[in-house]
């Protein structure tokens, strides 16, 4: 089962592995349009296990932490998770995230209209818009954009190993 406990509540003892919260800004963003999407991982004594970005973000935006907990746990247990929640994720390869932001970009222009105006402001969507939401520049959107329709036309573009790569050639 899911529950919503209030923040102040969950413990997180030193010692953990995660040192670097990292951007935290676009975690908030994420809950505040989207919901906490996954439940952090407690024990009843309500020490975190795992999703302690997810408690700053939830922490910072003033609302409850969404958890399911844990009993039973040693120490070796309660550490496993944590490492297995971080190192099992599989990030996107550069192919699919160059291809992921074309999509979500142009999926965002249906849904607002392709913004007539520069420098992100106006109505519509453009690439400074889709930066924000992604955490990232509008020229860096651009130019994945750029990337994954150069892909399609030149397909042994996706053979190459890095990114940097083609970049250096575009």
């Amino acid at each position: 089962q899911i529950y919503m406990i209030p923040t102040s509540e969950i413990v997180v003892q030193p010692g953990r592995i995660r040192r670097s919260l990292g951007n935290v800004v676009s975690l908030m963003e994420s809950i505040t349009s989207k919901g906490q999407l996954h439940p952090a991982i407690i024990t009843h004594e309500k020490v975190l296990i795992s999703g302690e970005r997810r408690l700053q973000a939830c922490k910072e935006l003033g609302i409850d932490l969404l958890v399911r907990y844990r009993e039973d746990l040693t120490e070796a247990d309660m550490t496993e998770i944590e490492v297995m929640e971080n190192a099992a994720r599989l990030d996107f390869t550069w192919q699919e995230s160059v291809h992921a932001v074309e999509r979500l970009h142009e999926l965002k222009i249906k849904q607002f209209g392709k913004s007539r105006g520069g420098k992100g402001g106006g109505k519509g969507w453009n690439t400074i818009k889709t930066g924000l939401l992604l955490g990232r520049s509008g020229e860096s959107i651009r130019l994945d954009i750029q990337l994954s329709k150069m892909m399609r036309d030149v397909p042994e573009l996706t053979e190459l190993s890095k990114k940097s790569d083609e970049i250096g050639r575009a």
